[in-house]
C-alpha cells in the first residue's frame, strides 16, 4: 500500500464508502490517505479476499497457479485461455463478476465471519448441552457459547463490521476476564479438567489445587496477552503477526505446558495417578 506515495494520482477501489464520521471515529483504519478518487466495486478484490466482506476464492487460485506453473515450464495455453476469460473479455467488472457466477460469490461470502459464527455458536450449543444433561458444564465452554452467542448478535444488530473489527479484542478479552474471575473465586477452571483425568481422593488436596491455579494462571496470562495483543493490532501495524502469529505461538506453547507440567508436578509431590485410582477401585 505504501508504493501509492510515489504515483501522481492515486484511485482507492473499495467494498463500501463510508461516511466522513465513521473514518473520523477510527482514524487508524485509514491506509491510503489523501486518494484523488475513490471507487467503490463490491467483489474488486477476487479473487484475492476483502476482510469483513468475503474470503479468497481458493478454487479460482489454484486455477490461476497451474496455469502460471504451466506457462513457467513453457506452455503458455492455459495461461492464455484464463487472461482472455477473465482478463481481456469482459468489457467492465460487472461482466467480470457475471462471469465468475453467483453462486461462487455465494460460497466466498459463506466463509465470511457470520458464518463462522454460526458454525460456532451451533457447535456449542451442542457440546454444552451434552455437559449438561451428564452434569459437567464447564466454565471455559459456557464462556465460548456466550462468545457466539455475542457476536452473533452485535452482527445481526449493528451490522458485520463492528464484529469484524473487534472480534479479537472481544474473544481474547472475555476469555481473560472469565480467567481471571475464576481465580479470583478461588477455583482455577482447569479444576473442572483436571478433575476429570485425576483420581477422587486428590480432587480437594492442596497440592492439586495449588497445581491448577498456577496453569489457570498460565492460561490468563495468555489470553491477556492476545488481548493487548489485539488492541495493538487495531493501530494497523504488523496486524497479522499481532492477531494470529503471537496468539497461535502463545496456544501451542500453553497446551505443551498442560501436557508435561501436571506430570511433573504430580511426581514432585507424590499424587496418585488416574491409573493408580483404577486399580484401587
Amino acid at each position: 500500500m505504501f508504493l501509492c506515495r510515489a504515483a501522481d494520482r492515486v484511485i482507492v477501489q473499495v467494498e463500501q464508502i463510508v461516511s466522513n464520521e465513521d473514518i473520523r471515529s477510527d482514524p487508524w483504519k485509514t491506509t491510503i490517505p489523501a486518494a484523488d478518487a475513490i471507487v467503490r466495486a463490491p467483489f474488486g478484490a477476487h479473487p484475492s479476499y476483502s476482510r469483513g466482506y468475503y474470503v479468497q476464492d481458493s478454487d479460482h487460485l489454484r486455477m490461476y497457479n497451474q496455469a502460471a506453473n504451466d506457462a513457467a515450464r513453457g506452455d503458455r495455453k492455459a495461461l492464455d485461455a484464463y487472461l482472455d476469460r477473465f482478463c481481456r473479455n469482459p468489457a467492465t467488472h460487472a461482466d467480470y463478476l457475471e462471469l465468475i457466477g453467483i453462486k461462487r460469490l455465494l460460497l466466498i461470502i459463506a466463509g465470511h465471519p457470520t458464518a463462522a459464527v454460526c458454525v460456532g455458536l451451533a457447535a456449542m450449543i451442542a457440546l454444552v448441552t451434552r455437559e449438561y444433561r451428564y452434569g459437567a458444564l464447564k466454565i471455559i465452554d459456557c464462556t465460548s457459547l456466550s462468545f457466539f452467542a455475542l457476536a452473533l448478535l452485535t452482527i445481526v444488530t449493528t451490522g458485520r463490521d463492528l464484529f469484524s473489527n473487534y472480534r479479537f479484542i472481544a474473544a481474547w478479552g472475555i476469555f481473560a476476564a472469565v480467567a481471571w474471575a475464576t481465580l479470583l473465586a478461588g477455583f482455577p477452571f482447569t479444576l473442572q479438567y483436571a478433575r476429570e483425568r485425576a483420581p477422587r481422593e486428590v480432587w480437594n488436596a492442596p497440592p492439586f489445587i495449588t497445581m491448577n491455579m498456577i496453569m489457570t494462571t498460565v492460561w490468563t496470562l495468555i489470553f491477556t496477552l492476545d488481548t493487548l495483543l489485539a488492541i495493538l493490532a487495531r493501530r494497523g501495524h504488523y496486524v497479522l503477526t499481532l492477531d494470529a502469529v503471537i496468539p497461535a505461538v502463545t496456544m501451542v506453547l500453553g497446551y505443551a505446558f498442560n501436557r508435561f507440567y501436571p506430570e511433573h508436578f504430580r511426581k514432585r509431590f507424590n499424587l496418585p495417578s488416574a491409573n493408580r485410582s483404577a486399580a484401587l477401585s
